[in-house]
């Protein structure tokens, strides 16, 4: 089992990778829904307290139709990271690692190819997660490498499964 911060900054479906300097980002987005403000019955008082949580909008964007934004929330976190899947890879004390670049772009792919499963996901500070690897773009920095092996630059983006 890969131990972050020895042989891996993130898990993904029990292996360890290094994630690229500068490209990991994790993205939460707030949920909200655009609801039409109809006018209050004239027979009933007006409400003592909202419903819930809104912000109001320009009349001039909806057409001059009255809209507020309803606020649910945070929606599923998403993970977007350049996973290095390079042959020159060390742990923390100096050692090699044991899968080399093309075995850890294979298990990224195989970990991709899987149909309708979660993952488990451990971010660089040790939470857990349950993900859908929603997709894979694969980058080969220099093509000479393949004498000795490729070296890939995997982006992944990771959807929080809820």
């Amino acid at each position: 089992m890969p131990t972050l911060g020895y042989d891996c900054q993130v898990v993904l479906d029990g292996t360890g990778y290094f994630v690229e300097p500068g490209s990991y980002q994790m993205k939460r987005p707030k949920q909200a829904i655009p609801v039409v403000v109809r006018g209050t019955p004239p027979n009933l008082p007006p409400p003592s307290r909202p419903v819930a949580p809104s912000l109001p909008t320009e009349p001039a964007k909806t057409g001059g139709v009255p809209v507020r934004i309803l606020d649910r929330g945070p929606n599923q976190r998403i993970w977007t990271m350049n996973l290095l899947c390079l042959n020159t890879l060390k742990r923390a004390d100096g050692t090699a690692m044991g899968p080399i670049g093309q075995q850890l772009r294979d298990a990224l792919h195989h970990s991709y190819e899987q149909v309708a499963t979660l993952l488990d996901f451990l971010d660089p500070n040790g939470y857990a997660y349950r993900v859908a690897f929603t997709d894979l773009t694969e980058r080969v920095a220099d093509l000479r490498t393949q004498l000795l092996g490729i070296d890939y630059v995997i982006g992944v983006v990771l959807t929080e499964a809820v």
